[in-house]
């Protein structure tokens, strides 16, 4: 993986969430264990203020796993992904 340039992935991987109406943020450090500075959250597009966005539960370790999530919350709802 050492030949590939992180920034053009992590942006692949945001516009996939981005392409079925996701985004993906990381979380905040606060004090419980919600919403954790070391994961990452698919947060639905609809959301405008970031800090309304529900970053609760365990998040995903990779931004990859949370693409993953965000496509698959997307067919739940029956959206394009």
């Amino acid at each position: 993986m050492s030949d590939f340039d992180e920034g053009v992935i992590l942006r692949a991987h945001r516009f996939r969430a981005e392409w079925v109406g996701y985004r993906l943020e990381r979380g905040h450090c606060m004090e419980g264990e919600d919403d954790r500075a070391d994961r990452w959250y698919a947060v639905a597009a609809s959301r405008t203020v970031s800090t309304a966005a529900d970053r609760s539960g365990p998040g995903f370790r990779t931004i990859e796993a949370a693409a993953d999530e965000a496509e698959r919350l997307a067919s739940q709802e029956g959206g394009s992904a």
